[in-house]
């Protein structure tokens, strides 16, 4: 379930409302001034199990509310219904140009500028469930075009989310590199051109497990891209998911986001927004709230200006020993190329050296919620293999 806010608005769906049947759905629109629920969108047409209301947008006082399992264009193949955001009246019925069963056109849907992306993210393609989304001109209702990535994947679910801005448009694609196996991929996002449809990039962190979902969730804001994980590998006994900034000129990854005051059975939703500078990332605990447990939610909120904490050589939000190690692998290394994993500020060069080291030791502990012992014997074995170097020059 989706909300959306803009203009002193916001809107939440509700696909489980009884308006017009069980499960037929619904959007709320609430004034965020005082906070009061100013109406219930419900489609004229709605019927038993649309599920209106999963994917909902909001903007230039239009509200977008998709209906995934609408039945008009085949079992589940989807729509999205617009509505004038100030009076509640419903404007119009968007539809894929290709519907076909199953498709749930309208899970995932955003507005920008008068276009409007939705997503289907069970359209079968090149392959199944490769997935597919749509561009709209919602002057007229019309299809401007059908986006798919320039290599299709098997089960891809390509469209599970998607986000529009400033003549772009990003999709997440939360199962690439799935096989016909039942191996669940690492998942991706991919950035578009909205005016041509060209793909421009193929998003994927530096690393991440299978099953990740990588994509999961996706929004887009002045030139960044903020990217959901909402999953790490089962095996893991660490908290899972995460999620990523990129920066869309250069399709690189600048930040990786790792909410500090997880426990082990947390797990970072894959939930993603980004407006001002700011990202938030929502978690939730992955056991059941009940008299013996004290599972919550939370959500986090990040600076995702692309000026980052010298020392913070990984990108996590902290320094610490994963920094120093990284540190010890590319000692002495020419720079650039920006060492792998370094996702951080670049080193300065020409190689890497001393002024990482005084960096990361002056900022030593940011971001740690416990205290971090100093790095005694690490600077040891540094010491070790910078001495002879030393000597050597000095010969």
């Amino acid at each position: 379930t989706e909300s959306d806010i803009d203009g002193g608005r916001a809107i939440a769906g509700s696909p489980g409302d009884w308006g017009n049947g069980l499960n037929s759905g619904g959007a709320f629109i609430y004034d965020l001034a005082s906070g009061q629920r100013e109406r219930l969108l419900t489609a004229t047409d709605g019927e038993l199990n649309d599920a209106l209301g999963i994917g909902v947008a909001l903007g230039g006082g239009v509200a977008l509310v998709g209906a995934p399992r609408d039945d008009d264009a085949g079992e589940d193949a989807g729509a999205v219904y617009v509505f004038d955001a100030n009076t509640g009246v419903q404007l119009d019925k968007l539809y894929a140009s290709d519907p076909a069963p199953g498709d749930h056109f309208g899970a995932a849907i955003d507005i920008d500028q008068g276009v409007a992306v939705v997503g289907a993210r069970f359209k079968d393609g090149a392959l199944p469930a490769s997935g597919a989304a749509y561009l709209f001109d919602l002057a007229n209702g019309t299809q401007n075009r059908k986006i798919t990535p320039d290599i299709e994947g098997y089960g891809a679910l390509f469209g599970n989310s998607v986000a529009i801005d400033d003549g772009l448009v990003l999709v997440g694609a939360r199962r690439t590199g799935s096989d016909p196996d039942g191996t669940l991929g690492r998942g991706a996002a991919f950035l578009f051109d909205v005016a041509s449809g060209d793909q421009l990039e193929d998003l994927r962190p530096a690393s991440v497990s299978v099953y990740s979902d990588f994509g999961a969730k996706v929004d887009l804001d002045a030139g960044l891209a903020v990217i959901g994980s909402s999953a790490g590998a089962p095996a893991s006994n660490q908290p899972g998911g995460g999620a990523y900034l990129f920066d869309t000129l250069t399709g690189t990854e600048v930040l990786r986001y790792v909410p500090t005051q997880l426990r082990r059975t947390d797990n970072v939703s894959g939930v993603v927004a980004i407006d001002a500078g700011r990202a938030a990332v929502s978690s939730y605990d992955g056991g059941m709230k009940n008299l013996f447990s004290d599972a919550t939610g939370a959500v986090y909120l990040f600076d995702a200006g692309l000026e980052q904490q010298p020392g913070d050589f990984n990108g996590d939000g902290r320094v610490d020993n994963t920094d120093l190690n990284l540190l010890l692998v590319h000692w002495g290394e020419a720079v650039p190329p920006r060492p792998e994993g370094w996702l951080g500020v670049a080193p300065s060069g020409p190689l890497v050296d001393n002024d990482e080291l005084n960096a990361l030791l002056q900022v030593w502990g940011f971001g740690t919620s416990v205290a971090v012992p100093e790095p005694v014997s690490a600077l040891l074995i540094l010491a070790a293999m910078v001495f002879p170097a030393i000597c050597r020059r000095a010969r």
